[in-house]
């Protein structure tokens, strides 16, 4: 069995630069960009992420070492918040160490882009988890697909449940597990047994009118605000996703290679490790900026997946070295 595939790789590389984008918009954008735009790019987000990371689950739940790929992915983050207490807080690199190594990232302010997403790093952590064991356990697609169901309805009943709010692993609570785990599933589930049927795309294009039916439902009566039913994520917010999957579905095989692209997918973790930090540095290109709020906004975002492409390279290679220095050091003991 291979270990990639392009069709994920472009669009997890176009998830990539739809992050860059998000918080372009969410943070320096802020102050000059239409809340509309603002809540639109949320429809294509960190949902299609974990539906990706749900297809590639495939691959690597057959790997020998299933869990090398989720541990890197901590491991990075850990390297770049000592890296900053190394080079600005050296009186809290142990504290920063210990913390990062346990999934409870500290809180930095000159990094807060950075600090306000890593959210994102226990929710996965947990649900490739709990994914791997699902899977491993239960491998009729008939009740897999019935898990997907069951989570909906747990995460639409979810406020009725108050007893729920109480648990807390890594400080995530259950509506984030359900939510995102039945992203990943749905990944899992459609590349494991349906990427390959002829009639997947009537699916798609039924599943993406249903969610805009349904969207349109929702947000007829109410200010369009997707950011208020992702965090915590709710039914609204995941069906509103849906609109972007439905669209992955269809397109999926009949994208072709696109090597920035695939260079991104494959970088993934650095990308997103970079773009928190290189975002923040956008509001000081902010005062410099004076014209109207389009190309105020490409500029900025043009500069910034520059600035996180070269970021990202630099602690990709920084990473490198270090692991390969320990390494050394290992050897020479031995």
């Amino acid at each position: 069995m291979v270990s990639r595939d392009n069709s994920i790789d472009f669009f997890k590389g176009l998830t990539v630069l739809s992050i860059v984008f998000i918080h372009t918009v969410w943070w320096s954008g802020q102050t000059y960009v239409p809340n509309l735009v603002a809540q639109c790019s949320l429809l294509f987000d960190v949902p299609v992420f974990f539906f990706l990371s749900g297809a590639s689950a495939v691959f690597t739940f057959s790997k020998p070492n299933p869990f090398s790929g989720i541990v890197r992915m901590v491991g990075v983050f850990v390297f770049v918040f000592c890296l900053y207490a190394l080079i600005f807080e050296r009186d809290k690199l142990l504290e920063f160490l210990f913390r990062s190594s346990f999934i409870h990232f500290p809180w930095v302010p000159q990094m807060e882009v950075l600090s306000s997403s890593m959210w994102f790093v226990p929710v996965l952590f947990l649900v490739y988890i709990i994914g791997f064991i699902t899977v491993k356990l239960i491998e009729d697609k008939r009740i897999q697909l019935s898990m997907c169901a069951a989570l909906l309805l747990l995460l639409n009943q979810y406020d009725y449940l108050s007893y729920l709010s109480s648990i807390q692993i890594f400080g995530v609570t259950p509506d984030y597990i359900f939510a995102y785990l039945f992203f990943f599933l749905s990944g899992y589930i459609f590349y494991q047994h349906y990427r390959d049927n002829e009639k997947v795309w009537w699916f798609a294009i039924f599943s993406f009118c249903l969610s805009l039916m349904i969207c349109i439902f929702y947000f007829y009566a109410e200010p369009f605000n997707l950011q208020q039913y992702k965090f915590p994520p709710r039914l609204k917010y995941v069906i509103c996703s849906f609109l972007s999957i439905s669209i992955i579905i269809f397109f999926f095989k009949r994208v072709k290679k696109v090597s920035i692209l695939q260079y991104l997918s494959r970088q993934a973790i650095f990308f997103y490790a970079a773009q928190g930090i290189s975002s923040g540095w956008m509001y000081y290109l902010l005062p410099h900026l004076r014209m109207f709020w389009p190309v105020k906004l490409l500029i900025i975002l043009i500069v910034n997946i520059i600035v996180t492409i070269i970021l990202a390279r630099f602690l990709s290679e920084l990473y490198r070295i270090f692991f390969r220095s320990v390494d050394g050091l290992i050897s020479l003991w031995k």
